[in-house]
């Protein structure tokens, strides 16, 4: 196993263990929040992973590219083991967060009413929250957009760690 690999599944791993100490403290956390705090655990193990890379080495040198490779490929790892642990959380373990969470999405959706659309829309597109229905796109967007963020940390990571030969 190659060094990303190993500090991919690390960070997700601390990841799933963060979540299961925010379930237990209280099972709404998972909600509120705070579970993005593992966001930082997987940042912070794309450094490490990165670093360690670079100093694994002959001569400690890393171009942008192998360190962008590297870091995306930890925190896919990382970002694959959270999702499942949270996926088996929210529908086997605990199914009351699904529906807790579907709670939260309605109060939300009526507090953020479009007013342009008319009451009886509305009170179609409140139906459809209420019995679970967000639709394909919401959760392929969500998911979407957090790998969108991830690769965006691996830019951010790989240009921070890249250290280019000299030309001597």
């Amino acid at each position: 196993m190659n060094t990303s690999t190993i500090y991919g599944l690390i960070a997700g791993l601390l990841s799933m263990g963060l979540l299961t100490v925010l379930y237990l403290n209280n099972p709404d956390n998972m909600l509120t929040g705070l579970e993005k705090f593992s966001w930082l655990l997987i940042l912070l193990a794309m450094f490490i992973g990165v670093a360690r890379e670079r100093g694994l080495r002959k001569e400690p040198f890393i171009e942008f590219s192998e360190a962008l490779r590297s870091s995306f490929k930890i925190f896919i790892i990382a970002y694959l083991l959270k999702f499942v642990f949270i996926y088996i959380l929210f529908n086997f373990a605990d199914p009351s967060l699904l529906e807790k969470a579907r709670l939260a999405a309605v109060k939300i959706f009526t507090e953020h009413r479009n007013a342009d659309i008319t009451q009886e829309i509305f009170e179609q597109q409140l139906d459809a929250f209420g019995k679970g229905y967000f639709g394909p796109r919401i959760f392929d967007i969500g998911v979407m957009l957090e790998l969108i963020v991830g690769f965006l940390l691996s830019l951010a990571t790989a240009a921070i760690m890249k250290r280019e030969k000299p030309d001597y």
